[in-house]
């Protein structure tokens, strides 16, 4: 049963880093799609200087090539850049497995030591051990229709995912949806050969 909740802490913990590289991914194209070029001769308010909400005049916008203005928007685009970000979303990225494996490690290590503790004392006090406890417990085996139907459900969560962003990637979402077809599939073939 532990070892469930840790499965799907384990893949709730993958789904969310998936998640939050794919977001900054998805806001890290839209911010380096350049701004179109402003039409000629308009009064725009330029941003570029800093927080004060200056605008520039209509002389000295009349005087600026919309190429110039274009330029203007570009640098203040790099200079809004945040340089610390890929470096904490790959310090996330990396950091998410190790947790995960530093989790279940721990859980392995606190079962173990309460077996021990558990067999001590039944031989400090003389109680016959059960050979249950020494046996190892049984592993399931893999289950194709669980894998299936967990690679459908993050394919379908993906599909959403990207259409609710109003993004064009939303096709990536049916790389793990027909894997888990697939698995679906293979589960149904065997269901097949086992009974007939």
């Amino acid at each position: 049963m532990k070892t469930r909740t840790l499965t799907w802490i384990g893949a709730l913990l993958i789904g969310l880093t998936l998640g939050l590289v794919l977001a900054v991914a998805a806001r890290a194209d839209d911010t380096n799609k350049p701004p179109a070029a402003p039409e000629p001769k308009k009064h725009i308010a330029i941003s570029w200087l800093d927080d004060r909400d200056e605008k520039l005049s209509p002389e000295v916008l009349e005087k600026l090539s919309p190429e110039q203005i274009f330029d203007l928007e570009m640098a203040k685009r790099g200079r809004e850049e945040n340089p610390a970000l890929p470096v904490v979303i790959t310090a996330i990225v990396f950091a998410c497995p190790v947790a995960i494996v530093a989790v279940i490690l721990v859980y392995r290590h606190r079962r173990n030591a309460m077996l021990h503790k558990t067999l001590a004392a039944m031989i400090e006090k003389g109680v016959p051990i059960p050979p249950e406890l020494l046996q190892p417990q049984p592993q399931r085996p893999p289950s194709d229709l669980r894998r299936g139907l967990l690679l459908i459900g993050i394919g379908i969560g993906l599909i959403i995912f990207f259409i609710g962003q109003r993004d064009n990637d939303w096709g990536l979402g049916f790389i793990p949806l027909l894997m888990g077809a697939g698995y679906l599939i293979a589960w149904k073939l065997e269901q097949r050969k086992q009974n007939g």
